[in-house]
């Protein structure tokens, strides 16, 4: 009867110890940053192995013991990676002017990821960089110049450094309803839109900071857009 006692104050303990782990589980699901969510992964299988060690007396559960090492190596690794993708890169002039610029959100080893998906290319003054009705077929952000933004003949707006160009087309999935040229020689960096969707799967924390980043050159434009409109309509009255 005392040992019986002793396995159910044993096994109490453990069904604690067993719930701990897994609410460390859930908290980690709970968390927007990867980062966190590897750390408290690992700390909850750490638990686990203690508690498949000794939850059965002389029978240690080694398969789950196992998995739970599997798991600690796998994320142990990752956060290993985000570790050195943390850590301060150097990058030639015009790749350092676009990160802090525009790309500051994402780590050094994101933009270096980033980078090798897209290109840096130079517009003449006139090039069409957009054509109306023309599916985009990239994500363009100005790194030096302008472009003109037209309908028809009519200047609608400008693109300056730090702007994006085909953005739209990518949250719409339409064709441009406006043609984009270089006003003078100027100086993108394109990623194909293709390649940029294909960040969703492969690295999907990555591709949310890109969004937020694209989110918030839209809203500038949308501000800019309503402001110019008011300053018509205001013209208009007097």
């Amino acid at each position: 009867a005392r040992y019986n006692s002793a396995m159910v104050i044993d096994l109490g303990f453990f069904d604690w110890l067993s719930a701990f782990s897994y609410g460390l589980i859930a908290l980690s699901y709970s968390m927007r940053d990867i980062k966190w969510l590897r750390i408290i992964t690992v700390a909850a299988c750490t638990f686990d192995i203690f508690i498949y060690y000794y939850i059965r007396p002389g029978q240690p559960m080694w398969v789950q013991m196992v998995m739970s090492v599997l798991f600690i190596a796998i994320n142990g690794y990752q956060l290993y990676v985000l570790w050195k993708e943390s850590q301060e890169s150097s990058f030639e002039d015009e790749p350092r002017r676009l990160y802090v610029s525009v790309f500051n959100l994402l780590t050094p080893g994101e933009f270096k990821r980033l980078l090798k998906l897209g290109s840096f290319e130079t517009l003449q003054a006139g090039d069409k960089l957009l054509i109306k009705d023309t599916h985009a077929e990239a994500i363009s952000v100005v790194i030096k110049g302008t472009l003109d933004v037209k309908v028809g003949h009519n200047a609608l707006s400008k693109i300056g450094v730090g702007g994006f160009a085909g953005e739209m087309s990518y949250f719409t999935g339409r064709a441009p309803s406006v043609n984009v040229t270089a006003a003078v020689t100027t100086r993108i960096f394109r990623i194909g839109l293709a390649k940029f969707e294909h960040l969703r799967g492969e690295h999907p924390e990555m591709h949310m900071k890109l969004i937020g980043i694209l989110a918030r050159d839209v809203a500038e434009k949308l501000r800019q857009t309503t402001s110019v409109m008011g300053g018509q309509a205001q013209a208009h009255v007097s």
